[in-house]
C-alpha cells in the first residue's frame, strides 16, 4: 500500500515540476538552453532533461534544430489562446470596480472605444450623499472625455491619423497636430485628468487597462465634483487608487510588463 502511494507522490511531484518548466518558460521572451531552465526550475540537469524530452513528446515544448534550446511548443499557445479568448472584460473589470467605489467614494465608470465613440459600458455609483450619473450605452465623440482620449492616445498611427482627421472635418478639435501632440503625450503619461465632457463641474481621471498582447482593451475613470477641497491632493490619491485598479485588472486579463 506505502510503494503505491509513494508511485502516485512521484507521479504528481513530475507533473508539477512539468508545469513549472512550462511556467517558467512562458516568462522568457527567447528559447532557453537546458542549463538555464535547470537553474531556473531549480532542478538537476538530468531531471530536466527527462521532462524536457517527455514535454517535447506531447507537443507542449519544441526543441531548436540548430541550437538545442527550448522553447513553447503548439499545444502550449493552443491552450494559452483558448483562456484568452474567452477572457471578458466586463467580466474580469466588474468587481474590482466594485471594490475601488466604497475606498475612493466616487462614482466609477468602464469604457471602451467603438470606432469614434466611446462608450461608459458600466458604472458603480457612491453610496455617498454626492454621487455622479453617467449615461452608460451611448456613444460620445472621444475627443470630448478623458477616458475617450486616453483609449485614442493607444491606438495605432494609421487608425488614429483617420479617427482625428475625421475630428477635425466635424468641427470637433481646431487643429489636427495639437491634438495628436496631446494625445501622444497622453500615451507616455498613462492617465488624464481633465474636465468632464458631461459637465464642466465635474472632473474626470482615466487609465488604460490592457489585455494579453499588450493593447489597451478600455479604460476606467473616476468622476468627481470640482468644487471638492484639496483637489489636487484629492486627485494625486485618486489616480493612485484607479492606477493599482487598473494594474490588477490588467493583470487578470493576462497583460505582463
Amino acid at each position: 500500500m506505502r510503494a503505491n502511494t509513494a508511485k502516485r507522490e512521484i507521479r504528481v511531484q513530475t507533473v508539477e515540476r512539468s508545469l513549472m518548466i512550462l511556467e517558467v518558460m512562458a516568462k522568457q521572451s527567447a528559447s532557453l538552453p537546458l542549463t538555464q531552465i535547470g537553474k531556473l526550475v531549480q532542478l538537476n540537469l538530468s531531471t530536466t532533461y527527462r521532462l524536457l524530452n517527455t514535454l517535447c513528446r506531447s507537443g507542449f515544448v519544441e526543441r531548436e534544430k540548430g541550437t538545442g534550446n527550448y522553447r513553447l511548443g503548439l499545444k502550449a499557445f493552443l491552450i494559452g489562446n483558448t483562456v484568452l479568448q474567452r477572457i471578458d472584460l466586463r467580466e474580469i473589470a466588474l468587481p474590482y470596480l466594485n471594490a475601488l467605489v466604497p475606498d475612493c467614494n466616487e462614482s466609477v465608470y468602464l469604457a471602451i472605444l467603438a470606432n469614434q465613440n466611446v462608450i461608459y459600458t458600466d458604472g458603480i455609483k457612491t453610496a455617498g450623499p454626492i454621487h455622479i450619473s453617467i449615461q452608460t450605452g451611448m456613444g460620445v465623440s472621444a475627443c470630448q472625455t478623458s477616458a475617450g482620449k486616453i483609449l485614442l492616445a493607444n491606438l495605432e498611427q494609421e487608425e488614429l491619423t483617420s479617427i482625428i482627421n475625421q475630428y477635425f472635418q466635424d468641427h470637433l478639435i481646431n487643429s489636427s497636430q495639437e491634438f495628436l501632440a496631446e494625445l501622444h503625450k497622453l500615451r507616455l503619461q498613462q492617465y488624464f485628468i481633465g474636465i468632464s465632457g458631461f459637465n464642466e463641474t465635474i472632473h474626470e481621471i482615466s487609465v488604460p487597462v490592457y489585455n494579453h498582447v499588450n493593447h489597451c482593451a478600455g479604460a476606467i475613470s473616476i468622476f468627481y465634483q470640482q468644487s471638492n477641497a484639496n483637489l489636487r491632493e484629492r486627485e494625486f490619491k485618486l489616480l493612485e487608487q484607479l492606477k493599482g485598479t487598473a494594474f490588477h485588472i490588467s493583470q487578470a486579463m493576462g497583460h505582463r510588463i
